[in-house]
Protein backbone atom coordinates (compact mmCIF):
# COMPACT_ATOMS: atom_id res chain seq x y z
CA UNK A 1 0.00 0.00 0.00
CA UNK A 2 1.40 3.48 -1.16
CA UNK A 3 -0.27 5.20 1.79
CA UNK A 4 -2.21 5.24 5.41
CA UNK A 5 -4.28 8.53 6.11
CA UNK A 6 -4.71 8.03 10.26
CA UNK A 7 -8.09 10.54 10.78
CA UNK A 8 -11.16 11.56 8.37
CA UNK A 9 -10.96 14.83 9.12
CA UNK A 10 -10.33 17.80 6.90
CA UNK A 11 -7.17 17.41 6.95
CA UNK A 12 -7.17 13.58 6.37
CA UNK A 13 -9.92 13.45 3.73
CA UNK A 14 -7.82 16.06 1.53
CA UNK A 15 -4.53 13.96 1.47
CA UNK A 16 -6.38 11.15 1.03
CA UNK A 17 -8.21 12.40 -2.14
CA UNK A 18 -5.59 14.21 -3.28
CA UNK A 19 -3.13 11.30 -3.18
CA UNK A 20 -5.54 8.89 -4.50
CA UNK A 21 -6.60 11.04 -7.42
CA UNK A 22 -2.79 11.17 -8.56
CA UNK A 23 -3.19 7.22 -8.79
CA UNK A 24 -1.72 5.70 -5.64
CA UNK A 25 -3.31 3.43 -3.41
CA UNK A 26 -4.69 5.16 -0.16
CA UNK A 27 -6.47 4.04 3.37
CA UNK A 28 -7.69 5.69 5.31
CA UNK A 29 -8.62 4.65 8.96
CA UNK A 30 -11.24 6.43 11.26
CA UNK A 31 -11.84 5.64 14.83
CA UNK A 32 -15.34 6.77 14.99
CA UNK A 33 -18.31 5.37 12.37
CA UNK A 34 -18.06 8.22 9.68
CA UNK A 35 -15.99 11.19 8.31
CA UNK A 36 -16.09 14.73 9.06
CA UNK A 37 -17.49 14.72 12.58
CA UNK A 38 -16.00 17.40 13.59
CA UNK A 39 -16.01 19.19 10.30
CA UNK A 40 -19.90 19.18 10.82
CA UNK A 41 -19.85 21.27 13.65
CA UNK A 42 -17.90 23.99 12.13
CA UNK A 43 -19.54 27.88 11.23
CA UNK A 44 -22.24 26.71 13.56
CA UNK A 45 -23.50 23.86 10.93
CA UNK A 46 -22.81 26.23 8.01
CA UNK A 47 -19.30 25.21 7.83
CA UNK A 48 -16.58 28.16 6.88
CA UNK A 49 -13.99 26.40 5.31
CA UNK A 50 -11.40 29.00 4.47
CA UNK A 51 -11.05 32.93 4.07
CA UNK A 52 -9.69 35.39 1.04
CA UNK A 53 -8.32 37.64 3.56
CA UNK A 54 -5.16 35.18 4.09
CA UNK A 55 -2.50 35.97 6.20
CA UNK A 56 0.62 34.73 8.75
CA UNK A 57 -0.67 37.63 11.09
CA UNK A 58 -4.15 35.05 11.22
CA UNK A 59 -2.08 32.13 12.78
CA UNK A 60 0.20 31.66 16.18
CA UNK A 61 2.85 29.61 16.87
CA UNK A 62 5.88 29.21 19.15
CA UNK A 63 7.73 32.57 18.55
CA UNK A 64 10.89 30.15 16.91
CA UNK A 65 8.13 28.88 14.59
CA UNK A 66 7.59 31.66 13.05
CA UNK A 67 8.44 31.51 9.97
CA UNK A 68 7.34 28.14 9.11
CA UNK A 69 2.97 29.45 8.22
CA UNK A 70 4.58 32.14 6.01
CA UNK A 71 6.78 29.45 3.95
CA UNK A 72 3.31 27.65 4.10
CA UNK A 73 0.91 29.81 2.65
CA UNK A 74 3.65 30.89 -0.36
CA UNK A 75 3.45 27.64 -1.13
CA UNK A 76 -0.12 27.58 -1.80
CA UNK A 77 -1.87 28.77 -4.85
CA UNK A 78 -4.01 31.65 -4.92
CA UNK A 79 -6.93 29.67 -5.51
CA UNK A 80 -6.71 27.45 -3.20
CA UNK A 81 -8.55 25.76 -1.29
CA UNK A 82 -11.34 26.73 -3.58
CA UNK A 83 -9.92 24.30 -6.69
CA UNK A 84 -9.71 21.68 -4.49
CA UNK A 85 -13.15 21.54 -2.87
CA UNK A 86 -14.95 22.70 -6.44
CA UNK A 87 -13.36 19.21 -7.99
CA UNK A 88 -15.33 17.36 -5.16
CA UNK A 89 -18.31 19.31 -5.84
CA UNK A 90 -18.22 21.72 -3.47
CA UNK A 91 -19.42 25.74 -4.42
CA UNK A 92 -18.36 28.16 -2.60
CA UNK A 93 -19.60 31.60 -1.69
CA UNK A 94 -18.22 34.93 0.17
CA UNK A 95 -20.26 35.93 3.27
CA UNK A 96 -18.65 38.72 4.88
CA UNK A 97 -15.44 39.92 5.52
CA UNK A 98 -14.02 36.84 3.69
CA UNK A 99 -15.07 34.22 5.20
CA UNK A 100 -15.64 31.73 2.52
CA UNK A 101 -18.60 29.03 2.79
CA UNK A 102 -20.48 26.27 0.87
CA UNK A 103 -22.91 27.57 -1.43
CA UNK A 104 -25.34 25.22 0.57
CA UNK A 105 -24.19 26.90 3.89
CA UNK A 106 -24.45 23.23 5.45
CA UNK A 107 -21.59 21.05 6.47
CA UNK A 108 -23.63 18.12 6.46
CA UNK A 109 -23.59 18.39 2.54
CA UNK A 110 -20.01 19.53 2.33
CA UNK A 111 -18.92 16.23 4.15
CA UNK A 112 -21.27 14.03 1.95
CA UNK A 113 -19.25 15.63 -0.70
CA UNK A 114 -15.70 14.48 0.53
CA UNK A 115 -17.81 11.25 1.32
CA UNK A 116 -18.30 10.93 -2.52
CA UNK A 117 -15.17 11.90 -3.47
CA UNK A 118 -13.24 9.24 -1.33
CA UNK A 119 -15.41 6.91 -2.88
CA UNK A 120 -15.19 7.95 -6.43
CA UNK A 121 -11.44 8.08 -5.91
CA UNK A 122 -11.14 4.50 -4.54
CA UNK A 123 -9.70 5.50 -0.81
CA UNK A 124 -10.64 2.30 1.10
CA UNK A 125 -12.52 4.19 4.18
CA UNK A 126 -11.44 1.54 7.65
CA UNK A 127 -14.38 2.89 10.54
CA UNK A 128 -14.58 2.25 14.01
CA UNK A 129 -10.83 1.30 13.70
CA UNK A 130 -8.38 2.95 16.53
CA UNK A 131 -4.52 3.06 16.04
CA UNK A 132 -2.74 1.22 18.61
CA UNK A 133 0.81 1.96 17.82
CA UNK A 134 2.81 3.36 14.50
CA UNK A 135 6.33 1.34 14.03
CA UNK A 136 9.37 2.20 11.50
CA UNK A 137 10.01 -1.08 9.13
CA UNK A 138 12.89 -1.15 6.86
CA UNK A 139 10.21 0.01 3.59
CA UNK A 140 7.79 1.40 5.67
CA UNK A 141 5.48 1.46 8.58
CA UNK A 142 3.35 -0.72 10.25
CA UNK A 143 0.11 0.01 12.34
CA UNK A 144 -1.61 -2.05 14.78
CA UNK A 145 -5.36 -1.68 15.25
CA UNK A 146 -7.38 -3.70 17.37
CA UNK A 147 -9.11 -4.81 13.85
CA UNK A 148 -5.09 -6.25 12.90
CA UNK A 149 -2.40 -4.72 11.45
CA UNK A 150 -1.77 -2.75 8.18
CA UNK A 151 1.53 -1.96 6.62
CA UNK A 152 2.53 1.02 4.29
CA UNK A 153 5.36 3.03 2.23
CA UNK A 154 4.48 6.41 3.81
CA UNK A 155 2.15 7.73 6.71
CA UNK A 156 -0.11 10.87 7.19
CA UNK A 157 -0.86 11.52 10.82
CA UNK A 158 -4.07 13.36 11.05
CA UNK A 159 -5.82 12.69 14.33
CA UNK A 160 -6.65 16.35 15.14
CA UNK A 161 -6.59 17.71 19.38
CA UNK A 162 -8.67 17.62 22.18
CA UNK A 163 -11.21 19.89 21.39
CA UNK A 164 -15.29 19.00 21.17
CA UNK A 165 -13.66 15.16 22.10
CA UNK A 166 -17.25 12.94 21.72
CA UNK A 167 -15.81 13.44 17.63
CA UNK A 168 -13.00 11.52 17.86
CA UNK A 169 -10.48 14.39 18.64
CA UNK A 170 -9.88 13.19 22.14
CA UNK A 171 -5.75 13.92 22.28
CA UNK A 172 -4.96 10.11 20.97
CA UNK A 173 -2.84 11.73 18.44
CA UNK A 174 -0.96 13.11 20.96
CA UNK A 175 -0.52 10.41 22.77
CA UNK A 176 0.85 8.25 19.54
CA UNK A 177 3.61 11.43 18.75
CA UNK A 178 4.54 11.41 22.11
CA UNK A 179 5.41 7.73 21.89
CA UNK A 180 7.22 8.51 19.06
CA UNK A 181 9.04 10.96 21.11
CA UNK A 182 8.58 14.47 18.92
CA UNK A 183 9.07 17.66 20.56
CA UNK A 184 5.67 18.72 21.87
CA UNK A 185 4.04 22.32 23.09
CA UNK A 186 1.94 22.08 26.08
CA UNK A 187 -1.96 22.00 24.46
CA UNK A 188 -4.35 24.49 26.09
CA UNK A 189 -7.85 25.44 24.92
CA UNK A 190 -8.53 27.86 21.85
CA UNK A 191 -10.99 30.09 20.35
CA UNK A 192 -12.53 29.19 23.60
CA UNK A 193 -15.23 31.38 25.87
CA UNK A 194 -13.44 33.07 28.94
CA UNK A 195 -14.52 32.72 32.73
CA UNK A 196 -14.60 35.86 34.60
CA UNK A 197 -15.02 36.87 37.68
CA UNK A 198 -17.25 40.64 38.35
CA UNK A 199 -18.12 43.11 41.16
CA UNK A 200 -21.54 42.37 39.67
CA UNK A 201 -23.68 39.44 39.21
CA UNK A 202 -22.96 38.07 35.62
CA UNK A 203 -26.64 36.66 35.20
CA UNK A 204 -27.65 40.25 35.22
CA UNK A 205 -26.11 40.23 31.82
CA UNK A 206 -26.37 36.50 30.49
CA UNK A 207 -28.13 36.51 26.95
CA UNK A 208 -27.19 39.87 26.12
CA UNK A 209 -25.14 40.09 22.66
CA UNK A 210 -23.58 43.41 22.09
CA UNK A 211 -21.26 44.71 19.37
CA UNK A 212 -17.98 46.34 21.42
CA UNK A 213 -14.42 46.36 21.56
CA UNK A 214 -12.86 44.12 23.81
CA UNK A 215 -8.99 44.84 25.08
CA UNK A 216 -7.06 42.23 26.81
CA UNK A 217 -4.71 43.44 29.42
CA UNK A 218 -2.01 41.48 30.67
CA UNK A 219 -0.85 42.99 34.23
CA UNK A 220 -2.28 46.42 33.24
CA UNK A 221 -0.89 46.60 29.69
CA UNK A 222 -3.12 45.94 26.71
CA UNK A 223 -1.71 43.01 24.41
CA UNK A 224 -4.70 42.45 22.03
CA UNK A 225 -7.87 44.22 20.94
CA UNK A 226 -11.01 42.86 19.02
CA UNK A 227 -14.40 44.77 17.83
CA UNK A 228 -16.93 42.33 17.25
CA UNK A 229 -20.24 40.88 18.72
CA UNK A 230 -19.60 39.74 22.34
CA UNK A 231 -21.51 37.38 24.07
CA UNK A 232 -22.74 37.47 27.71
CA UNK A 233 -23.35 34.54 29.87
CA UNK A 234 -24.02 33.76 33.60
CA UNK A 235 -19.70 32.57 33.73
CA UNK A 236 -17.96 35.16 31.83
CA UNK A 237 -17.29 36.44 28.38
CA UNK A 238 -17.87 34.22 24.89
CA UNK A 239 -18.46 35.78 21.04
CA UNK A 240 -16.05 35.67 18.37
CA UNK A 241 -13.94 38.83 19.50
CA UNK A 242 -13.47 37.06 23.03
CA UNK A 243 -12.71 33.61 21.31
CA UNK A 244 -9.83 35.57 19.40
CA UNK A 245 -8.41 36.69 22.33
CA UNK A 246 -8.39 33.51 24.38
CA UNK A 247 -5.78 32.02 22.10
CA UNK A 248 -3.62 34.71 23.56
CA UNK A 249 -4.66 33.75 27.25
CA UNK A 250 -4.33 29.90 26.99
CA UNK A 251 -0.97 30.17 25.42
CA UNK A 252 0.25 32.52 28.25
CA UNK A 253 -2.28 29.54 30.55
CA UNK A 254 -0.17 26.84 29.14
CA UNK A 255 3.46 28.21 29.48
CA UNK A 256 2.60 29.41 32.98
CA UNK A 257 0.97 25.68 34.10
CA UNK A 258 -2.33 27.00 34.37
CA UNK A 259 -1.66 28.28 37.65
CA UNK A 260 -3.63 30.71 39.56
CA UNK A 261 -0.90 33.25 39.86
CA UNK A 262 -1.09 33.60 36.11
CA UNK A 263 -4.84 33.30 35.75
CA UNK A 264 -4.85 37.08 37.70
CA UNK A 265 -2.49 38.51 35.17
CA UNK A 266 -5.21 38.63 32.72
CA UNK A 267 -8.26 40.88 32.17
CA UNK A 268 -10.71 42.06 29.51
CA UNK A 269 -11.92 45.61 29.29
CA UNK A 270 -15.02 46.20 26.90
CA UNK A 271 -16.32 49.11 25.15
CA UNK A 272 -19.22 48.85 24.86
CA UNK A 273 -20.01 51.82 22.54
CA UNK A 274 -16.81 51.36 20.41
CA UNK A 275 -18.56 54.04 18.04
CA UNK A 276 -18.58 57.05 19.93
CA UNK A 277 -15.89 58.28 22.23
CA UNK A 278 -16.73 58.53 26.04
CA UNK A 279 -17.61 62.37 25.64
CA UNK A 280 -19.79 61.32 22.94
CA UNK A 281 -21.42 58.91 24.74
CA UNK A 282 -22.00 61.55 27.54
CA UNK A 283 -23.68 63.82 25.41
CA UNK A 284 -26.21 61.06 24.39
CA UNK A 285 -27.04 60.40 27.50
CA UNK A 286 -27.55 63.99 28.54
CA UNK A 287 -29.78 64.38 25.31
CA UNK A 288 -32.17 61.79 26.51
CA UNK A 289 -32.14 63.23 30.15
CA UNK A 290 -33.22 66.46 28.89
CA UNK A 291 -35.86 64.86 26.24
CA UNK A 292 -37.09 62.43 28.59
CA UNK A 293 -37.61 62.37 32.46
CA UNK A 294 -33.32 62.10 34.04
CA UNK A 295 -34.10 58.48 35.06
CA UNK A 296 -32.65 55.17 34.56
CA UNK A 297 -35.81 54.35 31.95
CA UNK A 298 -34.89 57.28 29.65
CA UNK A 299 -31.36 54.99 28.93
CA UNK A 300 -34.00 52.75 27.20
CA UNK A 301 -32.96 52.50 23.09
CA UNK A 302 -29.42 53.71 23.73
CA UNK A 303 -28.60 51.11 26.47
CA UNK A 304 -30.15 47.54 26.64
CA UNK A 305 -32.11 46.56 29.35
CA UNK A 306 -29.71 44.37 30.82
CA UNK A 307 -27.16 46.99 30.96
CA UNK A 308 -29.99 49.51 32.43
CA UNK A 309 -30.64 46.62 35.25
CA UNK A 310 -27.14 45.86 35.71
CA UNK A 311 -25.81 49.64 35.99
CA UNK A 312 -28.81 51.35 37.83
CA UNK A 313 -27.92 48.43 40.81
CA UNK A 314 -23.91 48.98 40.65
CA UNK A 315 -23.00 52.56 39.52
CA UNK A 316 -21.28 54.22 42.31
CA UNK A 317 -23.61 57.19 41.39
CA UNK A 318 -26.98 56.03 41.53
CA UNK A 319 -29.37 59.02 40.55
CA UNK A 320 -29.62 60.52 37.51
CA UNK A 321 -30.51 63.83 39.19
CA UNK A 322 -27.08 64.53 39.50
CA UNK A 323 -25.21 66.33 37.06
CA UNK A 324 -21.98 63.81 37.36
CA UNK A 325 -23.88 60.51 36.81
CA UNK A 326 -24.02 60.78 32.93
CA UNK A 327 -20.55 61.37 33.27
CA UNK A 328 -19.66 58.13 35.57
CA UNK A 329 -21.90 56.00 33.07
CA UNK A 330 -20.21 56.84 29.97
CA UNK A 331 -16.60 56.35 31.61
CA UNK A 332 -17.96 53.12 33.05
CA UNK A 333 -19.67 51.56 29.81
CA UNK A 334 -16.27 52.29 27.81
CA UNK A 335 -14.21 50.97 30.47
CA UNK A 336 -16.14 47.98 31.72
CA UNK A 337 -13.75 44.88 33.11
CA UNK A 338 -13.73 41.20 33.05
CA UNK A 339 -10.86 39.84 35.75
CA UNK A 340 -9.75 36.24 34.04
CA UNK A 341 -10.11 33.10 35.71
CA UNK A 342 -10.11 30.51 33.45
CA UNK A 343 -11.30 29.33 30.26
CA UNK A 344 -13.98 27.25 28.64
CA UNK A 345 -12.10 23.48 28.24
CA UNK A 346 -12.02 21.20 25.24
CA UNK A 347 -15.21 19.83 25.56
CA UNK A 348 -16.43 23.76 24.09
CA UNK A 349 -12.85 24.92 22.69
CA UNK A 350 -13.41 25.20 18.55
CA UNK A 351 -9.60 23.99 18.50
CA UNK A 352 -6.91 22.79 20.26
CA UNK A 353 -3.25 25.15 20.84
CA UNK A 354 0.08 23.35 21.14
CA UNK A 355 0.72 19.81 20.09
CA UNK A 356 3.64 19.12 18.12
CA UNK A 357 6.23 21.65 17.10
CA UNK A 358 6.92 22.61 13.50
CA UNK A 359 10.35 22.33 13.98
CA UNK A 360 10.06 18.67 13.95
CA UNK A 361 8.48 18.59 10.30
CA UNK A 362 9.86 20.15 6.97
CA UNK A 363 8.00 22.46 4.87
CA UNK A 364 6.09 19.13 3.12
CA UNK A 365 5.15 18.22 7.01
CA UNK A 366 7.38 14.85 6.95
CA UNK A 367 8.83 14.30 10.18
CA UNK A 368 12.73 15.14 9.88
CA UNK A 369 13.47 11.90 12.00
CA UNK A 370 11.16 9.60 10.53
CA UNK A 371 11.21 9.76 6.70
CA UNK A 372 7.69 8.90 5.06
CA UNK A 373 5.66 10.29 8.41
CA UNK A 374 3.34 12.92 8.14
CA UNK A 375 2.19 15.33 10.62
CA UNK A 376 -0.78 17.57 9.40
CA UNK A 377 -3.79 19.36 10.92
CA UNK A 378 -4.88 20.14 13.99
CA UNK A 379 -1.54 18.10 16.04
CA UNK A 380 0.69 20.54 15.45
CA UNK A 381 1.31 24.08 17.08
CA UNK A 382 -0.23 25.99 14.64
CA UNK A 383 -3.41 27.53 15.58
CA UNK A 384 -5.68 29.98 13.56
CA UNK A 385 -7.77 32.73 13.85
CA UNK A 386 -11.76 32.48 13.45
CA UNK A 387 -13.25 33.26 10.43
CA UNK A 388 -11.88 29.57 8.07
CA UNK A 389 -8.23 29.90 8.90
CA UNK A 390 -7.80 26.48 10.83
CA UNK A 391 -9.78 24.79 8.35
CA UNK A 392 -7.97 26.46 5.72
CA UNK A 393 -4.39 25.47 7.26
CA UNK A 394 -6.01 21.57 7.40
CA UNK A 395 -6.76 21.50 4.26
CA UNK A 396 -3.60 23.18 3.36
CA UNK A 397 -1.34 20.84 5.50
CA UNK A 398 -2.68 17.55 4.36
CA UNK A 399 -2.60 18.45 0.71
CA UNK A 400 1.01 19.51 0.26
CA UNK A 401 1.73 16.69 2.74
CA UNK A 402 0.00 14.34 -0.23
CA UNK A 403 1.94 16.25 -3.16
CA UNK A 404 4.70 15.21 -1.42
CA UNK A 405 3.43 11.57 -0.98
CA UNK A 406 2.71 11.73 -4.93
CA UNK A 407 6.33 12.90 -5.62
CA UNK A 408 7.96 10.42 -3.92
CA UNK A 409 5.97 7.99 -5.29
CA UNK A 410 6.63 8.60 -8.70
CA UNK A 411 10.03 8.25 -7.61
CA UNK A 412 10.54 12.03 -7.78
CA UNK A 413 12.65 12.28 -4.33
Amino acid sequence: MDLVVIGAGASGMMAAITAAKAGLSVTLIERKDSCGKKLALTGNGSCNVSNRNMSEACYTTSPEDAAFVPRMLNRLPSSFPEKELTSMGIYLHEKRDGYLYPLTDSAKDTIMCFERSLKACGVDVKYNTSVTSLTKTEDGYRLETERGAYTAKRVILAMGGKSYPKTGSDGAGYTLCKKLKFSMAKTYPALTAVLCDTEFPLERLAGLRQTSKAELYRNDQRIASEVGEVQFTDYGLSGIPIFQLSTTIGRAFAEGDYKQTILSEFSVCLDLFPAFTETELCEKILENFKAFSASFDSLRGLYHTKLIDMFSGYATCKDPQKADFAKELAKASKHLLFPVRGLKEYDFCQVTGGGVRVSEINDDFEAKRYPGLYVTGELLDVTGRCGGYNLHFAFASGYLAAQDVIRKGNGND
